[in-house]
This record gives structure tokens, sequence and C-alpha cells, in this order.
């Protein structure tokens, strides 16, 4: 039986032609929707991820309209389900199976609020949501719907969204979120993979999120932890590689951009000698993120290390952030933000110096005291004395080497003694295993010792009275009616 005639008039009975019917070119002008923008994205998606698990994917299409985008997906060799609240939606699909035999596809009928429910662990691969969100917001109100989208993606480890804007039609503009990734921000990865065009004289972004797979690049990896800093970056980290996804338009934008070129630069092209730095296994990006990809290097901060009472050698830490400087320095090269939490203590115990955007040819510290060995003496006092410093409201003055023990301070005493125009980290290296001479205290000295050890009680006290300052305001609020 020829389905034609009735395909015709299934298509006939719908109140609008949604997307191109798939297989029916003739039906073409009567779409509402482009969707070969949408798609060309959507396939790069099921294409890593096919990559990345080895096997055909799973995918469910929620509010899937005429099914264009789960044929196509089918095609391609994905197990394919499409649910749309609307009956005649699903008609359409119907008949089109019948000309589809040959794909693992089906649809059913149901709203998006009930199929949520009967979800099981490990029953689908991929997400797809376009323009169908704002729907339930303007229904369900922002703040369930997006309890849905958690709710979807606890069950589905990734997603495609498109979401609809608030500047858009008057109808549902007050219900939609102010910002449009509000319903996929609980999510760890997500980002704007694409602008398009819709039939409202309107632009949606078309959003990728994961809780377990970054996707950069066209490549997609496996994370198993993430972090975000408050300042517009993130950080995934798998069992081999790490992430980094950088906003790049707000207000650290330029910052986060500059960010991500400078490590990027470094790491395809370290100095000639540096030995310590991990592969680049990619780096980019666009209009609203940069990113880059890396080889992971296994271990901790040192920071945790000191903040968790761990054991480690110091010399043996300085001795090989050493190497690192002088390997730079040689090369003409400084590292502005030398701090113990930007220092990874491998498996092997050796300390890698990262954060390579730091890396450049300006010889000065990214903030006070601003000189590149000042603050490297303040480095190896945390070092040495296992105590990490508050930076807030700036660096404590911890500098010269008089408080330091020994035989840590005749050590940097022999630095402090010379010139600073021949102050090294060459010779630094050079004289950390050397014998060295204990040299009595002079004057300066003495005065010195007397004035860091001072500020350190006074920095102590005022920390103390901030607390209770805080305790105390937290008493007085919780005392008022």
């Amino acid at each position: 039986m020829d389905p034609l005639p009735e395909l015709k008039t299934v298509v006939g009975n719908l109140k609008e032609v949604y997307q191109p019917i798939f297989g029916h070119d003739e039906f073409g002008n009567e779409a509402s929707r482009k969707c070969e923008d949408r798609l060309r994205h959507i396939m790069g998606v099921h294409h890593a991820l096919v990559r990345q698990l080895g096997r055909p994917i799973r995918v469910l299409d929620l509010g899937c309209a005429q099914g264009w985008f789960g044929f196509h997906l089918a095609q391609a060799g994905a197990q394919v389900l499409g649910v749309d609240y609307l009956q005649d939606n699903i008609n359409v699909c119907h008949m089109l199976l019948l000309e589809n035999r040959q794909l693992a596809i089906r649809f059913q009928a149901d709203e998006i609020e009930k199929i949520v429910g009967t979800l099981g662990d490990d029953q689908f691969d991929l997400v797809l949501g376009l323009s169908v969100f704002h729907h339930l917001c303007l229904h369900n109100g922002k703040e369930a719907t997006r309890d849905i989208v958690t709710r979807i993606m606890q069950k589905i480890p990734t997603g495609i969204f498109e979401m609809a804007l608030a500047t858009e039609q008057p109808g549902f503009a007050a219900a939609q979120p102010e910002h449009s990734d509000y319903l996929i921000a609980p999510q760890p990865f997500y980002r704007i993979i694409a602008h398009h065009e819709t039939h409202l004289n309107s632009t949606r972004p078309l959003y990728y999120c994961s809780r377990v797979f970054w996707y950069l690049g066209g490549e997609m990896g496996a994370f198993d932890a993430h972090a975000d800093n408050g300042r517009g970056r993130r950080y995934f980290f798998g069992d081999t590689s790490m992430a980094k996804l950088y906003d790049v338009t707000g207000d650290y934008g330029a910052i986060n951009r500059y960010a991500i070129t400078q490590a990027a630069q470094f790491l395809q092209s370290p100095p000639v000698g540096y030995e310590w730095s991990p592969k680049l296994v990619q780096s980019g990006g666009d209009e609203n993120t940069a990113w880059l990809v890396q080889e992971k290097i296994k271990g901790v901060r040192l920071s945790d290390v000191i903040t968790n009472g761990g054991d480690y050698d110091a010399r043996d830490i300085l001795r090989g952030v050493l190497q690192q400087l002088a390997q730079l320095e040689k090369t003409g090269l400084y590292h502005a933000d030398l701090r113990v939490w930007n220092i990874i203590m491998g498996e092997n115990n050796f300390p890698y110096l990262i954060d390579y955007n730091e890396i450049s040819t300006a010889k000065r510290d990214c903030v006070w005291p601003d000189d590149i060995f000042l603050a490297f003496f303040l480095f190896v006092n945390e070092v040495v004395t296992r105590r990490v410093f508050d930076t807030e409201p700036s660096r404590p003055p911890f500098i010269s080497p008089y408080n330091m023990p020994q035989p840590y301070r005749a050590w940097l005493e022999q630095t402090w003694a010379k010139p600073v125009s021949e102050w090294h980290f060459a010779f630094l290296l050079a004289t950390l295993d050397a014998p060295v001479v204990p040299v009595a205290d002079s004057a300066n000295a003495l005065w010195m010792q007397s004035i860091e050890q001072n500020i350190d009680t006074l920095n102590v006290t005022v920390r103390s009275m901030g607390a209770l300052v805080m305790r105390l305001h937290d008493v007085v609020r919780a005392k008022k009616p």
C-alpha cells in the first residue's frame, strides 16, 4: 500500500507543519522552521558520542514534532524514541515509519512532565529538547521546569537544548528565565554551540550540556570531577586529560580569552629544555567561550598537602620548582603567579608548576610584592613553614629570610646579600644543596625579624576580631523578629 495519500491527509491535519517532512521534499515549503542548520550541530554531537561510547547511541527526542531530527539520527544508526504531546504530530511520525521500517525509531504521544517519571537509569545516552521547555515554563513556571530538566539530566548523561529567550514573544516572555542557561545551569558542563534564527524573527541559542562528557572542538571526553572558580572559569578532570572552559562574555571575558590563548601557546611550543609541561590536546574558542584540553598531571595541589598536614620534603619541592623556574629564566620567561596552589605534587612527588597562562617575558609577579624574586621568597616561606598564607586583603610581607628556619635562612641570605641586579633562579638552584655557613645577625636582620613577627601577630589578631564581629552580627540578626 502506498502511504502517500494517507501522509498528505495527516500532514494536512496539522495545525502547524513545524519541521520538514522527512523524505518528502514536496512538503518543504510548508515547514515553519529550517532544520538543516541545527542538524549539523546535533550530528556533530552524535558522532562524537558514538566515538566516545564505541557503540550506537540511544536518543530521547522530547517535543519531537514531525520527527525530522529523530529520523535523521536513526538513519545515522541511533536508536530513537520521539515524544510529543500532540497526537497529530505523532500520527505523521507513525505514517513516516511505514516508509522507514528499517530504522530503529519509535514514537509516542505523551507529556514531558509525565515521561520524566518513567525514565530509567542507562536507558538513553542523549536527550533533545529543541524549543520545547519555554512551553513548560509558561505552564509550570521556570523553577518547576528547571527541576524537570535536572531530573532528566540525572537519568540521561548528555543533552542538546534550544532555548527560547525572555526577549521574544510577549505572550510567554514573562514566564521565561532572564538568562537562557537558567534551566541547565545546575549541570557541570554546558555551553552554547550555535545560534539559529527562528520563524519568529528571533535567534535562539543551542546548548550542549552533560554531567559526564565535555564537548569541545567537535571532540568529547569523560570527566569525573569538576571545579568552578567563580570568574567564569570551569575545569573538568578525567583520567588522562583535563579541560578548561572559560566564559569570554562577562566582566572577565577579555582576561579569560587571553589566559587560554597564552596557556595554549606555551603548551603547544614549550621553551627548549622545558620538559615538565603536559601535552596540549586541543584549544579553541567562539564568541561565548574559550577552551583548552591538556594532558592531566596526576597528583594533588601542594596547598592541599600543606592544609591537610601531609608529609613532604621541603628541599625536594624547592629543588623541583627551581629547576623549572631556572629553565624558564634561561629562555627569558618568568612565572607571574608562583603559589602553593599552582604546584601539583605528582605521583612521583615531583612538584609540577601549572597555570601556564601566567608564563611570559614580563619579569614581575601578578600582585604585590610585584618583584618576581620577593614573591618567590614568600613561596619558600610557605613551603618551609608548612603554612598557607591568607591572601586577603593582601599577601603578608614575610619576604626576608630572617624568620625562616635553618638551613633555609642561610641559603636565602646568600642571595639577599647580593645586589638585586644579580638575583637569579639559577643561582638559587645552584646554592640550594651547597654547604652554607650561617651568618651572625646584623642590625637589619634583627630589625626585620621583629617587624615580621609583629605583623604576624597583628594579622592573627585582626582575623580573630573579624571572626568575632561576624559571629556577633549573626547573633543580632538571629534575634531580630
